[in-house]
């Protein structure tokens, strides 16, 4: 028998890799993404600091609205004061007690000269007489004249103070009533002086 030799396949096995469709490439990742821990930090970082601006604009805003509502509130308690507390309370005393205060005051004497009691006019003026020691209460002093009237000349004139003998009068010219005076340690001092001068005494009677 005769061989008969096979037929060639219509392709060869070279050819049939060729003819394989192309596989699809995968696509590469963008790029290496963030953990997982970063992630949640940033997110309660976030969530801190809103809840703090809250806070914020909650204790700014709603002061003034607590500080208006709030009333205060008075306690009353049921227990009853004792009878001295209550006595000092209502009628309080303007007592102050220091410590190392002695009981009895100390008596302080000083030295120094003695000093010689001056008289003082009496309080209640005595009527003016002749013989009768006055002194001369006017602050300016009064003008002591020769004779009784204001316009007769003027002798001296006597300052506040000073004490002199009534040795005449009274005489009562232009509205006042003049005596003669004299001064007890200088005689030749003597002259008419006015008792007041329509408003207040000028001397009264002098008491040693």
């Amino acid at each position: 028998m005769a061989r008969t030799s096979p037929q060639p396949p219509d392709t060869l096995p070279e050819e049939e890799e060729y003819e394989r469709p192309a596989r699809k490439a995968k696509p590469r990742p963008a790029g290496p993404l963030p953990p997982f821990w970063s992630v949640a930090l940033t997110f309660f970082i976030a969530l801190g600091m809103a809840g703090c601006l809250i806070g914020s604009l909650i204790a700014l805003g709603g002061r003034s609205s607590i500080q208006a509502d709030s009333k205060p509130v008075i306690l009353v308690t049921s227990a009853p004061l004792p009878t001295s507390a209550l006595e000092e309370f209502l009628h309080p005393t303007a007592t102050l007690d220091i410590p190392g205060t002695p009981a009895a005051a100390q008596e302080i004497e000083l030295s120094g000269p003695t000093l010689v009691p001056t008289s003082t006019p009496t309080s209640t003026p005595i009527a003016i007489g002749v013989g009768a020691q006055v002194i001369i209460i006017s602050q300016g002093g009064i003008n002591v004249r020769s004779t009784p009237g204001m316009g007769s000349a003027v002798n001296f004139t006597a300052n506040n103070s000073e004490v002199f003998t009534v040795i005449g009068g009274p005489e009562v010219i232009d509205g006042l009533q003049w005596w003669q005076i004299q001064d007890r340690s200088n005689p030749a001092r003597v002259g008419w002086a006015a008792e007041n001068d329509g408003i207040a005494d000028l001397f009264q009677v002098f008491v040693p």
